[in-house]
């Protein structure tokens, strides 16, 4: 005793609807993404993706593939990123937690600080307060505590 040609047709309607939910399910969760603007032009896209990596991405970025330009390291990290119109640079980025991290930029000049660097970072890029200098833009990224702080203002 077998399937007939009808139940043969609903097998293969509900395994393709079960299919279709699972992949909408998943694209729900891997596609959780937010916006942080330095200013009307310079913004980034923090995009955590399953697996407990994320990607930090200049522009509104809504693709579904790895992008050409990021950052990429896990979610207990946390980034700064400078914008100076003054610098030779597009963004200097400081590795604040030390996790590991990738940087992929072939469409832009950028600065790089590693964790043990900190010092020099510090040095060229704050006054004596321990503020930013006057006139350079920053964002603050806790990616794990979803915490922005951008220009002295947290972002929630």
């Amino acid at each position: 005793m077998g399937i007939n040609k009808n139940g043969k047709r609903r097998l293969k309607i509900v395994t393709a609807l079960i299919f279709m939910v699972l992949i909408l399910a998943y694209l729900t969760i891997d596609q959780k993404r937010v916006f942080y603007c330095l200013n009307d032009s310079k913004c980034f896209t923090v995009w955590k993706r399953v697996g407990g990596y994320s990607y930090i991405i200049p522009g509104k970025y809504f693709g579904v593939v790895k992008p050409s330009n990021y950052i990429k390291t896990n979610t207990s990290n946390a980034i700064t990123i400078i914008y100076d119109r003054k610098s030779d640079y597009d963004f200097i980025i400081h590795n604040n937690y030390g996790r590991k991290i990738s940087l992929s930029f072939p469409d832009y000049s950028v600065k790089y600080f590693p964790y043990d660097e900190f010092d020099d970072f510090v040095r060229k890029y704050y006054n004596r307060n321990n503020k930013v200098k006057k006139g350079i833009k920053y964002l603050q990224i806790d990616i794990a505590e979803n915490l922005a702080i951008l220009n002295g203002e947290k972002i929630e």
